[in-house]
């Protein structure tokens, strides 16, 4: 398969070890894979490798082996830090209503924020969708009432792990679910502690 790698807007990476820009075309069989590596610039993140010609995200790592049974136009999409992300059947979204659509065509799904940042306009959860504010890497989703857990020493000293803030003027209007667990602890085993936010 032949591909192109196009240069990318607000980053770059390399193929291989060649850095693009400029533009790179390899033609190679597609069992053999080509080591990419996105760089971000400043103020900016990656989100994934995109075919150009499809119109599709094929992988959601900055450093991936990709492989091509097709000739196609690849480049590395990033998106500003401010913005923030959600992942629906295995793909990113720098847009909430585009991740619901995405959501939409395999129900019941959840919508995992997987980047920390800001939403603008107004948007609707609809029946059977999950819009999933995780507090740990393993998106953790308590459905029924948690129990209580041993005080880990990794937790001790845990922060904020992801936050999701709306723009002045935005709503959120739900028909399904928004989850938003957490674990509080402390080493008065006596304390009771809540969880706050707003």
């Amino acid at each position: 398969a032949t591909v192109t790698f196009q240069p990318a807007e607000n980053g770059s990476y390399t193929v291989d070890g060649k850095t693009i820009p400029p533009e790179y075309t390899s033609t190679q069989s597609s069992t053999t894979a080509y080591e990419v590596v996105a760089t971000p610039a400043e103020g900016y993140r990656f989100m994934y490798w995109y075919d150009v010609n499809t119109g599709t995200h094929i992988n959601t790592n900055d450093k991936a082996a990709l492989n091509f049974d097709h000739d196609c136009t690849i480049t590395a999409r990033f998106v500003s830090k401010d913005l923030a992300l959600f992942e629906a059947n295995g793909q990113k979204f720098a847009d909430l209503g585009k991740a619901i659509t995405e959501a939409q065509k395999n129900l019941p799904a959840t919508i995992t924020l997987v980047g920390s940042g800001k939403i603008t306009g107004n948007y609707i959860i609809p029946s059977q969708v999950t819009l999933l504010i995780p507090f740990d890497d393993n998106r953790t989703d308590y459905t029924t009432m948690p129990g209580t857990t041993g005080l880990v020493a990794a937790q001790k000293n845990q922060s904020v792990y992801t936050t999701l803030t709306m723009d002045e003027g935005s709503q959120i209007t739900v028909y399904g679910n928004i989850s938003l667990p957490a674990q509080v602890s402390s080493a008065n085993s006596s304390y009771t502690g809540v969880i706050s936010g707003q």
